[in-house]
């Protein structure tokens, strides 16, 4: 034949879905004689692409309870998607331990590269009003030092993988999924829920305390 037709994804598909802002602490602060039951981890976070503003309650409903859903048009962290994160993760993870008795004067530290939105003073100022403290890994040597990559990260790309191998273990699934037919919502939908169910498994499994 001169002419061979390939079937593939849409355009759309080959543009960035989402990004998973990843923050996690190796231990919950020590309780304390009164102290109520502090937050293990800040809530997971993903980040999808666009505003958000058109998307369907039903399809906000099925997202998992335990993760923040962010929208930004590219789907990544630019300055605003910066500070929203801290106010929607960070902020509700201090103010719980503040309130099961972890003392005001308590400080974090928080260890992140040197990505432009994480520079900013506006950025660095609401962490400060938290009682966090900004370190950042060696310019140009996050590829070396991999505080993410190498272990919390790894570990959740296979968990995401093991998810994703289960759902299309169903025909119906694997058939959406080469049929590309699964709406934009659903993709989502799907995601999120891979990635909340990954990174619960990553917290809750032996090699967890090592990743730090």
């Amino acid at each position: 034949a001169k002419r061979v037709a390939i079937n593939q994804y849409a355009p759309a598909l080959a543009k960035r879905q989402c990004t998973a802002q990843v923050c996690f602490r190796p231990v919950a602060p020590p309780e304390v004689d009164g102290m109520h039951r502090v937050v293990p981890q800040p809530k997971p976070s993903i980040i999808f692409r666009g505003t958000g503003k058109h998307v369907s309650q039903e399809e906000k409903d099925a997202y998992p309870d335990d993760l923040v859903v962010l929208w930004q048009p590219k789907a990544w962290v630019d300055r605003p998607m910066a500070q929203e994160w801290v106010t929607k993760v960070l902020k509700p993870m201090v103010l719980a331990d503040r309130a099961a008795g972890v003392p005001e004067s308590s400080r974090y530290l928080l260890i992140q590269d040197n990505l432009d939105a994480q520079c900013q003073p506006a950025y660095l100022d609401s962490l400060r009003q938290l009682g966090i403290d900004d370190h950042k890994v060696p310019p140009n040597k996050t590829d070396q030092v991999q505080p993410i990559d190498r272990g919390f990260g790894r570990m959740l790309k296979i968990y995401i993988g093991q998810e994703c191998d289960e759902w299309l273990e169903d025909d119906e699934n694997l058939c959406m999924w080469e049929g590309n037919l699964l709406t934009a919502s659903a993709r989502r939908v799907l995601i999120a829920h891979w990635y909340s169910a990954a990174f619960t498994k990553v917290i809750q499994s032996a090699a967890a305390p090592k990743i730090f």
